[in-house]
């Protein structure tokens, strides 16, 4: 593959957010339509973020995802839920899929809930075929190591763990290794890192994604155009691996 043509490889970015977080992230859907445009992104993954005011169940903001998804093809939504705040995290799990929602996704920091809290929810959402994104904080996966092994050896879901374990990435790709339903994406996470759980794990476990407003997808692909050299290999983190998630044909791109 010349230099053009790997530069030209399709885009799947899996992992994006939309609105006004509390913490300061903010982007509006004019904005990130532009910067995925700008870096050659055909389709993408877009997540509610913890806007000022959200009820628990992120009603509002799932059902703002889900009217995205029917004005732009490419949007891939994700719904979101606070599962120790939330009254019946499962039955809002159950109406994202029936609005057409894709995925769940889990922010144990933001939400301030303990993963095994997110029990019910997983399973709905297994049960329902959606992937789990979980954003991964710094110590998930060594004081809480026990508690991740059993969701992701019982729920039957398929995860997809945010930001490569932060800290605690080696922890990580030792117990993803024992678990093929367990995806990773490394979103603001060093080359370095991000690269030890590439080499520990392989190019079929990660989907490429930017993590909007937090980073950029043109970041993002810098970093693994350096770390993959294979062409197979690099299509496989930018797109294929994505593609089969969502039974995607990768050729209609």
């Amino acid at each position: 593959m010349t230099r053009r043509e790997r530069t030209a490889m399709k885009i799947l970015d899996a992992h994006n957010h939309v609105g006004f977080s509390v913490d300061g992230g903010a982007i509006t859907y004019e904005t990130l339509d532009r910067e995925m445009r700008r870096a050659g992104v055909s389709r993408f993954v877009l997540c509610p973020i913890d806007e000022s005011g959200h009820d628990p169940c992120y009603t509002q903001q799932n059902d703002r995802i889900a009217d995205l998804m029917k004005k732009d093809p490419r949007v891939i939504g994700f719904g979101r839920v606070a599962p120790a705040h939330c009254p019946d995290p499962a039955a809002e799990v159950r109406r994202m899929a029936r609005i057409g929602l894709r995925g769940l996704k889990l922010h144990i920091i933001s939400d301030k809930f303990k993963i095994q809290e997110a029990r019910p929810a997983i399973v709905q959402a297994a049960a329902l075929g959606l992937p789990v994104l979980c954003h991964s904080h710094h110590t998930s996966f060594t004081a809480n190591a026990r508690h991740w092994r059993a969701l992701f050896a019982d729920t039957g879901a398929t995860f997809i763990v945010a930001h490569g374990g932060k800290d605690s990435y080696k922890e990580l790709a030792r117990i993803a290794a024992k678990f093929g339903n367990v995806l990773v994406d490394t979103t603001c996470v060093t080359i370095n890192r991000s690269r030890y759980l590439f080499n520990a794990l392989g190019a079929d476990r990660f989907l490429f994604g930017s993590d909007m407003p937090y980073s950029h997808p043109q970041i993002e692909q810098l970093k693994w155009r350096l770390i993959v050299e294979d062409d197979k290999q690099l299509e496989a983190v930018f797109s294929g691996n994505a593609c089969r998630l969502f039974g995607l044909d990768p050729a209609a791109l």
